[in-house]
């Protein structure tokens, strides 16, 4: 684990996953020049006009160091509270210090902060790695979504800009012939709009 995803760590052990989520919704806003849209029903995400190959490569950094593990002396403290408080199932026989080891790497699959609200989840029974895991999973889901979704995205080219500005043109020209005789000075604004636009598309091609 490098030094940068260790801070990160630490810091999302002191955070909410509620507040992690606003703090990464802003960086990524800063990162795209406050362009990216998020859905707020379903966290899917547009691709912004004109971002480059650095703006997605810092977009999808946020996103990882939001996603770095809890330390495991952290996740160790947690579930030694948890054997305190929990009843333990007539099953449950494993020797705790030679599943320890394998239990914090389980869970330090799971971002730190949701881990933490995971784990401080009100249980009659001392929970398993597992059902930690489930307690976790939707969170988990929509920030791995995000980072695969920006991922994916190619930086913009000139093919994009002028896809985009070919599309106004076409808009631009419709409404001006359509306001033409109900409302000429309206007409005339798209009408110039649509000179400008088609200026730069000559920029672009020429």
């Amino acid at each position: 684990m490098n030094d940068l995803v260790k801070r990160a760590g630490e810091r999302l052990e002191t955070i909410s996953p509620k507040e992690t989520s606003k703090r990464l919704v802003t960086s990524l806003q800063s990162i795209f020049n406050g362009q990216l849209s998020i859905d707020a029903y379903d966290s899917k995400m547009t691709r912004p006009d004109g971002i480059t190959k650095d703006q997605i490569e810092k977009a999808v950094m946020a996103i990882e160091l939001s996603q770095a593990p809890a330390r495991a002396e952290t996740i160790i403290n947690e579930l030694k509270r948890l054997r305190a408080i929990c009843k333990r199932r007539k099953d449950d026989v494993e020797d705790v210090k030679s599943s320890m080891k394998y239990v914090v790497e389980e869970l330090q699959r799971i971002p730190a902060d949701i881990l933490l609200y995971a784990m401080r989840e009100k249980f009659e029974w001392f929970p398993t790695a597992s059902e930690i895991r489930a307690l976790s999973f939707k969170k988990m889901s929509e920030r791995e979504r995000m980072r695969q979704t920006i991922k994916s995205w190619k930086p913009w080219t000139n093919a994009d800009e002028l896809e985009k500005l070919n599309q106004a043109l076409r808009d631009y020209r419709f409404y001006s012939k359509n306001y033409a005789k109900i409302d000429p000075d309206r007409a005339k604004k798209f009408k110039d709009a649509a000179t400008r636009v088609e200026k730069k598309i000559k920029e672009i091609v020429l």
